[in-house]
Protein backbone atom coordinates (compact mmCIF):
# COMPACT_ATOMS: atom_id res chain seq x y z
CA UNK A 1 0.00 0.00 0.00
CA UNK A 2 3.47 2.48 0.17
CA UNK A 3 2.25 3.06 -3.83
CA UNK A 4 -1.21 4.50 -2.92
CA UNK A 5 0.13 6.26 0.01
CA UNK A 6 2.45 8.49 -2.45
CA UNK A 7 -0.15 8.60 -4.61
CA UNK A 8 -2.28 9.69 -2.29
CA UNK A 9 0.03 12.42 -1.52
CA UNK A 10 0.25 14.00 -4.84
CA UNK A 11 -3.18 13.69 -5.53
CA UNK A 12 -3.61 15.67 -2.11
CA UNK A 13 -1.23 18.34 -3.02
CA UNK A 14 -2.34 18.53 -6.33
CA UNK A 15 -5.80 19.50 -4.98
CA UNK A 16 -4.45 22.15 -2.38
CA UNK A 17 -1.38 22.68 -0.78
CA UNK A 18 -3.62 22.47 2.45
CA UNK A 19 -4.57 18.96 1.72
CA UNK A 20 -1.64 17.95 0.77
CA UNK A 21 0.45 18.61 4.06
CA UNK A 22 -2.49 17.09 6.24
CA UNK A 23 -2.54 13.66 3.76
CA UNK A 24 1.49 13.88 4.73
CA UNK A 25 0.99 14.04 8.49
CA UNK A 26 -1.49 11.60 8.09
CA UNK A 27 0.64 9.17 6.19
CA UNK A 28 3.81 9.77 8.47
CA UNK A 29 1.71 9.54 11.49
CA UNK A 30 0.38 6.14 9.98
CA UNK A 31 3.61 4.55 8.58
CA UNK A 32 5.19 4.55 11.42
CA UNK A 33 3.41 2.14 13.95
CA UNK A 34 2.95 -0.03 10.75
CA UNK A 35 6.30 0.02 9.47
CA UNK A 36 7.71 -0.54 13.33
CA UNK A 37 5.41 -3.66 13.33
CA UNK A 38 6.77 -4.66 9.98
CA UNK A 39 10.19 -4.54 11.28
CA UNK A 40 9.17 -6.91 14.24
CA UNK A 41 7.40 -9.33 12.02
CA UNK A 42 10.76 -9.72 10.08
CA UNK A 43 13.54 -9.95 12.99
CA UNK A 44 11.09 -12.39 14.71
CA UNK A 45 11.16 -14.21 11.35
CA UNK A 46 14.74 -14.47 11.92
CA UNK A 47 16.01 -11.67 9.17
CA UNK A 48 19.03 -9.80 10.38
CA UNK A 49 18.74 -5.98 12.25
CA UNK A 50 20.44 -4.51 9.04
CA UNK A 51 18.36 -6.59 6.57
CA UNK A 52 15.17 -5.53 7.85
CA UNK A 53 16.12 -1.88 7.48
CA UNK A 54 16.77 -2.66 3.82
CA UNK A 55 13.77 -4.43 3.20
CA UNK A 56 11.96 -1.68 4.79
CA UNK A 57 13.70 0.99 2.91
CA UNK A 58 12.90 -0.90 -0.11
CA UNK A 59 8.93 -0.93 0.40
CA UNK A 60 9.09 2.69 1.45
CA UNK A 61 10.71 3.51 -2.13
CA UNK A 62 6.98 2.66 -3.75
CA UNK A 63 5.57 5.49 -1.59
CA UNK A 64 8.01 8.46 -3.76
CA UNK A 65 7.27 5.92 -6.95
CA UNK A 66 3.59 6.20 -6.15
CA UNK A 67 3.81 10.41 -5.85
CA UNK A 68 6.31 10.32 -8.91
CA UNK A 69 3.32 8.18 -10.86
CA UNK A 70 0.80 10.35 -9.68
CA UNK A 71 2.22 13.88 -10.54
CA UNK A 72 3.15 12.36 -14.06
CA UNK A 73 -0.85 11.87 -14.66
CA UNK A 74 -1.39 15.49 -13.75
CA UNK A 75 -1.21 16.47 -17.31
CA UNK A 76 -3.74 14.30 -17.95
CA UNK A 77 -7.31 15.81 -17.94
CA UNK A 78 -10.59 15.58 -20.06
CA UNK A 79 -10.55 19.27 -20.40
CA UNK A 80 -9.07 22.33 -18.90
CA UNK A 81 -11.80 23.62 -16.55
CA UNK A 82 -12.08 19.86 -15.22
CA UNK A 83 -9.47 18.39 -12.00
CA UNK A 84 -6.85 16.71 -13.31
CA UNK A 85 -7.03 12.79 -13.17
CA UNK A 86 -5.10 12.47 -9.51
CA UNK A 87 -6.89 14.72 -7.95
CA UNK A 88 -10.36 13.77 -9.04
CA UNK A 89 -10.01 9.51 -9.12
CA UNK A 90 -7.06 9.19 -6.89
CA UNK A 91 -8.05 10.11 -3.80
CA UNK A 92 -11.26 8.71 -3.88
CA UNK A 93 -10.04 5.33 -5.12
CA UNK A 94 -7.01 5.18 -2.19
CA UNK A 95 -9.55 6.31 0.68
CA UNK A 96 -12.15 3.02 -0.88
CA UNK A 97 -8.63 1.01 -0.45
CA UNK A 98 -8.16 1.95 3.08
CA UNK A 99 -11.89 1.48 3.92
CA UNK A 100 -11.54 -1.79 2.47
CA UNK A 101 -8.10 -3.07 4.34
CA UNK A 102 -9.92 -1.94 7.39
CA UNK A 103 -13.09 -3.67 6.79
CA UNK A 104 -11.34 -7.14 5.97
CA UNK A 105 -8.44 -7.00 7.42
CA UNK A 106 -8.51 -5.30 10.95
CA UNK A 107 -11.72 -5.20 11.80
CA UNK A 108 -11.79 -9.13 11.71
CA UNK A 109 -8.60 -9.61 13.90
CA UNK A 110 -10.69 -7.18 16.15
CA UNK A 111 -13.81 -9.36 16.36
CA UNK A 112 -11.64 -12.48 16.68
CA UNK A 113 -10.10 -11.25 19.97
CA UNK A 114 -11.94 -12.38 23.64
CA UNK A 115 -14.22 -9.29 24.02
CA UNK A 116 -13.97 -7.92 27.55
CA UNK A 117 -16.31 -5.35 28.05
CA UNK A 118 -12.81 -3.21 29.01
CA UNK A 119 -10.94 -4.55 25.73
CA UNK A 120 -14.14 -3.41 23.76
CA UNK A 121 -14.39 -0.04 25.21
CA UNK A 122 -10.34 0.38 24.58
CA UNK A 123 -11.10 -0.51 21.09
CA UNK A 124 -14.44 2.00 20.44
CA UNK A 125 -12.46 5.05 22.28
CA UNK A 126 -9.81 4.40 19.96
CA UNK A 127 -11.97 4.55 16.90
CA UNK A 128 -13.88 7.16 18.32
CA UNK A 129 -10.20 9.26 19.07
CA UNK A 130 -9.04 8.48 15.04
CA UNK A 131 -13.30 9.79 14.04
CA UNK A 132 -12.38 12.77 16.30
CA UNK A 133 -8.77 13.64 15.09
CA UNK A 134 -10.15 13.15 11.34
CA UNK A 135 -12.91 15.50 11.91
CA UNK A 136 -10.20 17.97 13.37
CA UNK A 137 -8.34 17.96 10.60
CA UNK A 138 -11.27 18.40 8.39
CA UNK A 139 -12.24 21.28 9.97
CA UNK A 140 -8.20 22.46 10.47
CA UNK A 141 -8.39 22.15 6.58
CA UNK A 142 -11.75 24.08 5.75
CA UNK A 143 -10.64 26.80 8.23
Amino acid sequence: HNFTDGLAIAGAFLHSRKLGISTSIAVFFHEIPHEIGDYGILIGNGMSHWAAIKVQFLTAIASVLGAMFGLMMDQYKVSEAAESFVASWALPITAGGFIYVAMTDVLPDLLKQDATVSGTLMQVSAMGLGVFMMTLVGMLEAA
